[in-house]
């Protein structure tokens, strides 16, 4: 159970240290659920056995005798409810989750096969998760990191379970912005140049450069969206040969940060702070870079296949901003599929391998992928 808490520090990155406790714990409700539930339902069990059956009894024994039952239900039906939520919706999505599996929860953390050092047109490192036996002309997967645009998030587990399903993944790094340094042009860019370079170079990896999919969670989802949709349109700036690039084959966002203007009216968790420093202001003072990065901007009927994962008690990213965003996109021809997982927060899937978030993130992706991909 302790490896539920591995991919916590990733997801707390950018959570000021004041909200950072009970932020962990509901993004850890689905995840420790499985233990949680029945240890809470011992309790109560242990509770009701320990209350005396007499009438004649003090009245402060039984309110806290009542008290610590209520606490103890409650403690089972809160992580109960959240779990099954998450259960309920993979199964929907036709990636049902196996229970016992969840028992067994495991470390993030699984580094990638092989890295490429930095290329003359890619800004950082390309990191490689191959499938098993290694690639040849196998599906690619472009993976965007979230991070809340200031840093590194890692789903090394997610990226490692994808290969091992079949894709080719790779990951690029791009730049993060700081401080006085906002990265709203440069990100994009740059994650266009590597996505040209792996487009280029596919062979050499071990990739078909005809099915090339996109996937990024958060910020990145964002940026993942963003990439696909404007190479689909041929809108791309800052590159050569744009309209030449392989137009993705899908994309999968998880609980992507598609209306950046509404992140940054986000007071908790660090998030207003984080889309500032990314942008360089607020919407009042740069609004045509929001505008540029707001997925509703790009969306049109030529845009891939795209599959969206989120939590609908995300406080990270508004609900309503991703409804929206998929409202608009529908609107205007585009294939979106919406995955809401009711009660889940930000990130609810990056905690632990095998958790019931994780297995319906890896499962549904696949069943996507390999649908459209």
């Amino acid at each position: 159970m302790l490896c539920a808490l591995a991919g916590i520090p990733a997801a707390l990155a950018i959570v000021p240290a004041a909200e950072q406790v009970p932020f962990a714990l509901s993004v850890l409700l689905p995840t420790l659920a499985p233990f949680l539930a029945p240890a809470a339902l011992l309790g109560a069990g242990l509770v009701l056995s320990g209350m005396p059956a007499r009438r004649r009894v003090r009245v402060a024994s039984r309110i806290r005798d009542l008290s610590t039952l209520a606490l103890a239900v409650l403690g089972a039906v809160v992580p109960g409810a959240a779990y099954g939520a998450v259960v309920v919706t993979a199964e929907r999505a036709g990636a049902p989750v196996d229970l016992v599996r969840t028992l067994a929860p495991g470390s993030m953390t699984a580094p990638p096969d092989r890295t490429i050092p930095a290329q003359d047109e890619v800004h950082g490192r390309l990191q490689i998760w191959t499938p098993p036996g290694g690639a040849q002309h196998a599906p690619i997967l472009f993976d965007v990191h979230g991070g809340g645009w200031t840093t590194d998030a890692q789903m090394q587990a997610t990226l490692r379970d994808l290969a091992q399903r079949g894709w080719l993944v790779v990951r690029p790094e791009y730049p993060l912005a700081s401080p006085g340094h906002p990265t709203w042009q440069e990100a994009p860019r740059s994650l266009a140049r590597s996505y040209a370079w792996v487009a280029r170079h596919a062979g050499t990896l071990g990739g078909d450069p005809r099915r090339i999919s996109v996937f990024g969670d958060s910020a990145g989802g964002d940026l993942a969206v963003n990439l696909a949709d404007r190479i689909a349109a041929g809108t791309l700036d800052g590159i050569d040969d744009a309209a030449a690039l392989p137009v993705p084959r899908a994309v999968v966002a998880l609980y992507p940060t598609v209306d950046v203007a509404a992140v940054q009216r986000v007071r908790a968790l660090g998030a207003g702070k984080a889309a500032e420093e990314f942008v360089g202001g607020t919407p009042a003072e740069p609004p045509e870079r929001y505008q540029t990065l707001d997925a509703r901007t790009w969306a049109t009927r030529g845009d891939p296949p795209t599959l969206i994962i989120r939590g609908g008690a995300d406080t990270f990213v508004p609900p309503d901003s991703v409804r929206d965003f998929v409202a608009a996109a529908r609107a205007r021809g585009a294939a979106v599929t919406d995955l809401r997982v009711p009660l889940a927060n930000h990130a609810f899937d990056a905690q632990a391998r095998e958790s019931a978030g994780y297995q319906l993130v890896t499962g549904a992706a696949e069943c996507f992928l390999s649908e459209h991909g």
